[in-house]
């Protein structure tokens, strides 16, 4: 399955949520709000179904034997710092304002070894590419909870059945 516009995206929302959601277009930029609320609900989901894990490698700097902090990191998961190529030596570290600096052990020049969870995608305009569609599961978690999102805000935050439906599709990965 390749993956579908934003556009495709809302016309499945309808096609699935029916007349409960039939006034969905009306408002394609408060549906992209939902769109990406929807991928940042989901994202150990998209994580797991998707490859979102970075490697990278860094030289550490002369300033207090530190690494930048990867700026695509979804600052949710751990960054893993290691000291050699396969990954397997795991260096401890102190998170600072914008910076990751060795607890012990690390010189300056030394190259080190990153293993991060990306930031969830973010879309802005109808006609993009959701490349999270192209897997059909995904597709179908983050239709299920963009939609229980819609529902909640169209009966004023109560919790209505169509949403708790939505919310327990969108929760049944299998």
């Amino acid at each position: 399955m390749s993956a579908i516009t934003a556009t495709q995206f809302f016309s499945k929302a309808i096609q699935l949520g029916g007349e409960a959601v039939a006034d969905l277009n009306d408002d394609t930029d408060q549906a992209l709000v939902w769109l990406n609320q929807a991928i940042v609900n989901k994202h150990s989901e998209v994580c797991y179904l998707m490859n979102k894990w970075e490697d990278t490698t860094d030289t550490v700097n002369s300033d207090n034997k530190t690494v930048d902090l990867p700026t695509d990191w979804d600052w949710i998961a751990p960054v893993e710092l290691f000291s050699d190529s396969n990954y397997e030596n795991y260096i401890l570290y102190t998170q600072i304002p914008g910076k990751l600096k060795f607890d012990a052990g690390r010189s300056s020049g030394n190259t080190v070894y990153i293993r991060y969870r990306k930031a969830p995608n973010t879309y802005t305009a109808v006609g993009e590419t959701i490349v999270e569609t192209a897997n059909p599961r995904l597709l179908s978690i983050i239709l299920n909870e963009f939609l229980s999102l819609f529902l909640a805000v169209d009966n004023d935050l109560e919790s209505s059945s169509a949403e708790a439906a939505m919310k327990i599709k969108s929760n049944n990965v299998s």
